[in-house]
């Protein structure tokens, strides 16, 4: 069974094809009483036909008025004129005008109507990448050799206080004797006598002397020394304990693969901090080994 015929179901009810339902229903009435075979009784066959047509199509478009709650609607000559024409409003309609453009305010002629838009973001990247740049360029911060350091044996210093270099004088490190030491760092708050020499306090700072000779510190950020770690003579390695802050891990483990909440992992490794950033406890792994001095 092919598609009904719509347009010819609304050309002989008599109604347009965007009627609605009440519309089509007052048609038929009126179709059906004009028609009817009992009102006509000498209408012959073209009468009968005609009441015929009018039945059919009222039940074709009833019948598609139940089923989709709307009636078909048809697209006539004058609708596809309309939808590609441009949309007028009322007052032009009218007049029989187009309607212009409506102009920003604050728009030249010629400005497109998304050069504002467009302006605004091109704007915030430009931010963005100037900020990138500055930070990519600042000043590149070097890493202090700083740390807890283990007393693994005496060590025989040159006997001068940061080398030969123009630094001379500046700093002191492994070796250098108690003079060099107070020439550069200045008189200790307290010098503690040990076994095998002295240790001198700088705040919470320490120096260990065995002789007259440095043999390692303890170097704490509130109370910085004036150390060189370049050169360390022999085989001593750097090493850091309890209460080591992240800074002094950092410069003697280097930078942890990954940062947790107060866990810095180095391979299969581990140190952990306490609340205020100083080394609580480690696990360390053989296959990466913590310079660590228990």
């Amino acid at each position: 069974m092919g598609k009904p015929d719509y347009v010819s179901c609304y050309r002989v009810l008599g109604v347009g094809p965007d009627s609605d339902w009440d519309t089509v229903r007052e048609a038929y009435r009126r179709a059906a009483q004009r028609l009817h075979p009992d009102r006509i009784q000498d209408g012959g066959r073209d009468t009968s036909e005609q009441f015929k047509s009018v039945n059919q199509a009222f039940h074709t478009l009833e019948e598609y008025y139940r089923k989709h709650g709307t009636l078909p609607r048809i697209r006539t000559r004058e609708d596809l004129a309309r939808r590609r024409s441009p949309k007028r409003s009322a007052g032009t309609r009218a007049r029989g005008e187009w309607p212009r453009r409506r102009q920003h305010p604050t728009r030249g002629a010629g400005t497109p109507p998304r050069a504002r838009p467009i302006r605004r973001v091109m704007t915030t990247l430009l931010a963005i990448t100037i900020v990138i740049w500055l930070l990519a360029d600042g000043p590149e911060v070097q890493e202090e050799h700083i740390g807890f350091e283990a007393r693994e044996r005496p060590v025989v210093g040159t006997g001068q206080a940061g080398g030969d270099g123009p630094e001379a004088g500046r700093y002191f490190r492994y070796g250098s004797a108690r003079d060099e030491v107070r020439a550069v760092q200045g008189k200790p708050d307290r010098v503690e006598r040990t076994a095998s020499g002295e240790v001198w306090h700088y705040g919470r700072s320490k120096v260990y002397f065995e002789g007259d000779m440095v043999v390692t510190w303890e170097f704490d950020l509130s109370s910085p020394l004036r150390i060189r770690l370049d050169s360390p003579p022999g085989d001593i390695q750097p090493r850091f304990t309890y209460g080591a802050s992240e800074a002094e891990v950092r410069a003697i483990q280097g930078v942890p693969e990954r940062v947790s909440d107060g866990v810095w992992e180095y391979g299969m490794s581990r140190v952990y901090f306490d609340e205020e950033g100083r080394v609580s406890g480690w696990e360390s792994n053989p296959l990466h080994p913590l310079h660590v001095y228990e």
